[in-house]
């Protein structure tokens, strides 16, 4: 399954880009959190922000066990603080 996910503020700057592509191996569907490790895995400096991030599909918040299917793209929004 290809995986679309949107970066935003220092996800985009570590990842080098504001959306990413990958593909994820699985005979069964995967969740949130699967995504999120193997985003971890392909960009370590993002571990950090991956914990503290909020996820969402389209314009809905998720939670990390949201059952990602291969037409969702996800967006990961790390926290942001203003003033």
């Amino acid at each position: 399954m290809v995986v679309n996910v949107r970066l935003f503020a220092g996800a985009a700057q570590i990842a080098g880009s504001s959306n990413v592509s990958f593909e994820i191996d699985s005979e069964i569907s995967v969740c949130v959190a699967d995504v999120a490790a193997h985003l971890g895995i392909l960009f370590p400096m993002l571990n950090e922000l991956i914990q503290v991030s909020r996820w969402a599909v389209a314009d809905q918040f998720v939670e990390m066990d949201f059952r990602v299917q291969a037409e969702h793209s996800l967006a990961m929004i790390p926290p942001v603080s203003g003033g």
